[in-house]
Formats: C-alpha cells, sequence, structure tokens
C-alpha cells in the first residue's frame, strides 16, 4: 500500500483503485483539517486516474460529519465526470445510517467488504467453504430396520 498522506493509503488491485483512510484519528471524521486532507487525497486520486473504478473503503471510519459525506458525493461527481465508477465499501453502521438519513444511498455503489467490491471471491469465506468441504461425511443412516 502506498501512502498518499498520513491519513490515506492507495492501492491499485487490478483494474481497481482501493482508497482507505486510516489511523487512529480516522474513526470519528469530524474535524475539518482531516477531512479536508482526506478529500484532497481522493480528489487527487480520482484526478490522476480518470477513467477508472475506485473503491473507497470505510472500514476504520466509524462516525463521518456531513463534510465528510459531503466531500464523497463530490467525489462520486468527479469520478464519474471523468468516466469512472466509484463503489463505497465497508461501511459503519452509523455512517450508513447518515447516509440513509440523508437520502444518498442511492448516489453510491455499496459493497459490505473489499472483496465485494473488487468482485473477488471473500477469502475468508472460500477458506471456510474449503475447511467445511474438508469435514468427514456422515454415514447414512440405517434403514434396515
Amino acid at each position: 500500500m502506498d501512502p498518499l498522506s498520513e491519513h490515506v493509503q492507495v492501492r491499485t488491485v487490478g483494474d481497481r483503485i482501493v482508497i482507505h483512510p486510516v489511523g487512529l484519528d480516522i474513526e470519528t471524521l469530524y474535524e475539518s483539517s482531516l477531512i479536508t486532507e482526506i478529500g484532497k487525497a481522493m480528489y487527487d486520486t480520482a484526478e490522476a486516474n480518470p477513467g477508472r473504478k475506485l473503491i473507497v473503503n470505510l472500514e476504520a471510519v466509524r462516525y463521518a460529519s456531513t463534510e465528510m459525506i459531503a466531500k464523497l458525493v463530490s467525489l462520486s461527481s468527479r469520478v464519474e465526470r471523468a468516466g469512472g465508477r466509484l463503489k463505497l465499501c465497508c461501511l459503519q453502521p452509523d455512517v450508513h445510517e447518515s447516509m440513509r438519513i440523508l437520502k444518498l444511498l442511492s448516489l453510491f455503489e455499496l459493497a459490505d467488504t473489499e472483496s465485494e467490491a473488487l468482485g473477488v471471491p471473500d477469502p475468508e469465506l472460500w477458506r471456510t467453504t474449503v475447511e467445511i468441504e474438508k469435514l468427514p461425511k456422515p454415514a447414512p443412516p440405517d434403514r434396515s430396520e
């Protein structure tokens, strides 16, 4: 992962770019200077990659102000105008609820996990499936009675 700023990491996965706000102070995005830093990093990434598919992973963000949500709406518009697509993934319950109340959810493609947003199988799901397949098969019921 390449750090774009102290609070944003960006990585390329195939033809997609994942933007990931990180750090201990990311959990609550209310501070204007932090929101400005994250917004600039997201905008710069979108501008440097016109027409690309961008994913914003918000798993570390528990609470977001309307200013931060407005940055996401603006990012979506910028990406779409450049011919790209934006997906949000890993929305925490309070962020999801804020966006629902503001009637903004329909503006975004949403995914529950980053794997889902990337369109790849979830490694945890795959691992669980393999482990289940390795379980011994139960003996057929005795029907001789």
